[in-house]
């Protein structure tokens, strides 16, 4: 588990705020990608998630908790189509990211919106997919950043 999940919890309010209505898959996705990003940068993630391998791609079992905690003090609303699940921010964002970090953040959503990636769950997951170090992984081992270009 995260050490700091409130970390995560402020990276997933920056990016709901920056893309309103996403999947549940997309923001798992979106924060990998920022982690990544952050990680060729500072050689650590943003979040200090641990990644595993999962049916979908990569995963943690911290946004759970992470998603709970957000929806319990109203921060986040999920509503469900019967399909998928679509979040959505609630309130103003608290986080205490800094220039970097949102600089980072801003700049994978941007990119993921104006590369198509956000049009369905299924684009992200094939472009996450098509990574080196995903595209690599065991089913359930964790994610080797180290391995990141």
């Amino acid at each position: 588990m995260v050490k700091d999940i409130e970390k995560l919890e402020e990276v997933i309010q920056e990016i709901l705020s920056a893309a309103p209505g996403i999947s549940r898959t997309q923001l798992v996705k979106l924060t990998y990608l920022v982690d990544r990003e952050f990680y060729k940068k500072n050689n650590r993630t943003m979040t200090g998630v641990d990644y595993e391998m999962y049916f979908y791609g990569p995963y943690s079992k911290d946004f759970e908790l992470a998603l709970y905690t957000l929806k319990q003090d109203d921060t986040l609303l999920e509503d469900h189509d019967g399909i998928s699940y679509q979040i959505y921010p609630n309130k103003p964002l608290q986080a205490n990211l800094n220039d970097d970090e949102v600089e980072i953040i801003n700049r994978v959503v941007s990119n993921a919106n104006s590369g198509g990636l956000l049009r369905s769950a299924a684009a992200i997951k094939r472009f996450v997919y098509s990574l080196p170090e995903v595209d690599q992984a065991k089913p359930f081992s964790i994610i080797n950043f180290n391995e990141i270009d």
